[in-house]
């Protein structure tokens, strides 16, 4: 039992070393990227919310869906990425799409604080995707 756990190790160990990045970094940009796909959710939710009390321009069928489209995505990949689901990669590639979509979509509404917050959420949930998914 013993021998198969040193084994374990020591391969653990040269797929670090291998890999050229050491798992506790792995493990830490995984954490980072799923706490900005936590942020780009609240964002999100927090801008449907907004959109709904704000009535007109803000509740516009096709702004709406690009928000829902970026909470559901970025949900879907935050539990992938915390599972180490092989379809990481993919999913991420879609989420990347939905925070860009969301993001141009809040920028569209002109100037509107609420809005410029939920497109940088957007954006830098979309960057931390791209780079723990190596995309």
């Amino acid at each position: 039992m013993e021998r198969k756990i040193k084994t374990v190790l020591v391969a653990m160990v040269l797929f670090a070393l291998t890999s050229g990045q050491s798992v506790f970094a792995q493990n830490a940009d995984v954490a980072k990227t799923s706490n900005e796909c936590k942020k780009c959710v609240s964002s999100c939710e927090t801008a449907i919310k907004y959109g709904d009390d704000k009535g007109a321009k803000y509740k516009e069928t096709n702004h709406m869906r690009a928000l829902k489209d970026c909470v559901k995505a970025c949900q879907l990949s935050e539990d992938y990425l915390n599972r180490g689901s092989e379809l990481n990669k993919d999913a991420a590639k879609l989420s990347i799409q939905a925070c860009n979509k969301a993001a141009i979509s809040c920028e569209s509404l002109g100037n509107d604080l609420q809005m410029k917050a939920t497109a940088d959420d957007c954006r830098r949930c979309a960057e931390a995707l791209k780079k723990v998914s190596a995309l």
